[in-house]
């Protein structure tokens, strides 16, 4: 019996050290503290190619980060941006929404960085994309896993606006496609038919079928929330605050909660939305995303800090475990 609870004890001592090892797995909560001069993006992207996140500090540029927040690489490209407010990687290619979100514009630019590699001044193709009912403001581009190009406007209701994937240079046409939830700072397809939506105070789940929220989550408290990504994981949301040097993970809703209104300017301070009424929605062009084949998450990281005691306390307990399940064989063995 004595030799059966000191292989318990070594068993479980270890099994803790050995889960202890591992790396830890990223939750709700936790954060990545990136630099300061970082803090002034307001766009955020998964790169699963890269395994990295990217930023857009200011200008024709983005910054790439680990999941420590560590700077490990940029990209350039030669041209004069007047607000980048949104990143999206599409087939391992950076998408840059040059969006002017300062006040209302007919058209939108898009910028893809056709290089793979870090540098400046890479090769960089360019859209006009133009709205087919005026102008509008902007702060939320996305790219479905065809290529599609997808603007959410600001409003009261938003408004939904879709352009097929752009194969040639020159201005593009926008259609309308429905009305968007209002006030989105910025959104990320989950999967070819769903996409995670935010503004200053909510985090939503979209359908992007029907058109429809189909989850609502309060945000984490961020004083101007004008950023979200899927995490490298593919299990949650990353959410960026113009100003703040923590980016903070989310769980994607799956039920609707009742949540006050979105507002139009960022609860702490900063430029704010001129309040305006989008148009009716116009007939809808087809984005047969029902065929796109979902895009798969990459493997399980650390998202880089706050993990240490989750880590500890997993391990203790599954060591724990393991301990009275061999206890308990050896009993039942005498």
């Amino acid at each position: 019996m004595r030799r059966c609870v000191i292989a318990t004890a070594v068993t479980a001592v270890v099994v803790g050290s050995t889960l202890a090892g591992l790396p830890a797995l990223a939750a709700p909560g936790d954060t990545i503290t990136i630099p300061t001069d970082l803090a002034t993006s307001s766009a955020l992207a998964a790169d699963q190619t890269r395994g990295v996140y990217w930023l857009a500090p200011g200008g024709p540029k983005a910054v790439a980060i680990d999941q420590t927040g560590k700077v490990v690489g940029q990209v350039g490209w030669d041209a004069e941006v007047t607000d980048i407010e949104a990143l999206a990687v599409y087939n391992g290619q950076l998408y840059a929404g040059d969006l002017d979100s300062g006040s209302p514009s007919p058209s939108v630019t898009v910028y893809r960085v056709e290089s793979s590699s870090y540098g400046s001044a890479l090769p960089t193709s360019k859209w006009t994309f133009t709205y087919p009912d005026g102008p509008h403001r902007a702060q939320a581009m996305m790219v479905s896993s065809k290529g599609n190009i997808w603007i959410i406007t600001n409003g009261d209701p938003g408004g939904l606006y879709y352009a097929a994937a752009p194969t040639a240079p020159g201005p593009q046409p926008l259609a309308r496609e429905a009305d968007a939830p209002a006030w989105v700072t910025d959104g990320n397809f989950v999967n070819a038919n769903s996409a995670v939506l935010r503004t200053y105070n909510s985090v939503l789940s979209f359908d992007m079928l029907s058109y429809a929220t189909t989850g609502s989550q309060a945000a984490p408290q961020q004083d101007r929330g004008e950023s979200a990504t899927m995490t490298l994981a593919g299990d949650g949301v990353l959410l960026g605050s113009v100003g703040d040097t923590k980016l903070v993970e989310a769980e994607l809703p799956t039920v609707v909660e009742a949540l006050p209104p979105a507002p139009s300017a960022p609860p702490g301070g900063g430029a704010s939305a001129t309040p305006s009424t989008e148009p009716g929605a116009s007939e809808p062009a087809p984005e047969e995303q029902a065929s796109q084949q979902t895009s798969q998450p990459g493997e399980d990281t650390d998202s880089g800090s706050g993990l240490g005691m989750r880590k500890t306390i997993v391990a203790v307990v599954l060591a724990v475990a393991v301990a009275g399940v061999s206890g308990w064989i050896a009993y039942r063995r005498q």
